[in-house]
């Protein structure tokens, strides 16, 4: 069963992702605003992360645009910045 993380994207939202792999957590943050854990117990499990980014649609005929950006400047993007 699917277990929605947050409510649906908007256009122009800025999403980053922090992985703690010392405490074995993964993070996400919308527009600067921490979603909470994603995913916890991944410390000492060996793990290699590949960082991928799913934009389908079920309607079809949508257009999107991911940029990718140091984490940092994700926060100066969410605010209005360049």
């Amino acid at each position: 069963m699917f277990t929605p993380y947050c409510d649906k994207l908007s256009s122009g939202d800025v999403v980053g992702c922090e992985a703690d792999m010392t405490d074995g957590v993964i993070r996400f943050w919308r527009n600067g605003v921490h979603l909470g854990a994603a995913f916890t117990g991944l410390a000492g499990r060996g793990l290699t992360l590949v960082p991928a980014i799913c934009i389908g649609s079920n309607s079809g005929g949508k257009a999107a645009v991911v940029t990718v950006v140091e984490f940092e400047q994700a926060w100066g993007l969410a605010a209005g910045g360049s």
